[in-house]
């Protein structure tokens, strides 16, 4: 009976270690491949005061988060270079929703999500230099160990990939974190 015991408390550690290696890359419940329309329905979270412009001037307005660039022309974030069918939006814009930024006590600079026609194929986390270690192992945790390389660290699901990068060597570091879906992504370069 003992053995059998055992045994059975094995098989349910290694069925939750496997789980949490094969869990797919999501931040704060958005998942790769979760649609627009579901995103901006699960982070409605209110609204933030903004200035945008009108014609020739400059207006404050309130507009309801997550701020996309599909509804939004002075969008916060990176609408740079968007090509057509891709959308970009942020959940917490300036100082509104940070704990849509927060990630196990440690506050990000900002975090920026990526769509392709409908669906998230990407995920850009800008950090603070002294979190990098928490962001490593809060990631470490959930999705197991990673393999480093050049500063960076990897983790691959299939068609899914997790980047960890200190920032380029030379000049200021900005450590980031990209999750990106090479499934769904729009078939032109990417830089991590």
């Amino acid at each position: 009976m003992k053995t059998l015991t055992c045994l059975f408390a094995a098989l349910v550690t290694a069925g939750s270690l496997f789980a949490q290696t094969d869990a797919r890359f999501s931040f704060k419940g958005n998942v790769l491949g979760m649609p627009l329309d579901k995103f901006k329905e699960v982070n409605a979270l209110g609204t933030v005061r903004v200035t945008v412009t009108v014609g020739k001037k400059k207006q404050k307005i309130d507009a309801k988060t997550p701020i996309c660039s599909d509804s939004m022309r002075d969008f916060f974030g990176d609408s740079n270079n968007l090509i057509d069918g891709e959308v970009v939006c942020n959940v917490s814009p300036g100082e509104s929703n940070p704990q849509l930024r927060e990630m196990q006590g440690i506050q990000l600079e900002s975090v920026i999500y990526r769509f392709y026609k409908g669906f998230l194929y990407r995920i850009d986390i800008d950090m603070k230099q002294s979190e990098f270690e928490g962001v490593r192992s809060a990631f470490t945790q959930k999705y197991g160990n990673p393999s480093a390389f050049n500063g960076s660290w990897r983790w691959l699901r299939d068609h899914e990939t997790l980047v960890l990068s200190e920032g380029p060597t030379s000049g200021p570091a900005v450590p980031t974190a990209v999750f990106l879906d090479s499934a769904l992504s729009p078939k032109k370069p990417i830089d991590f």
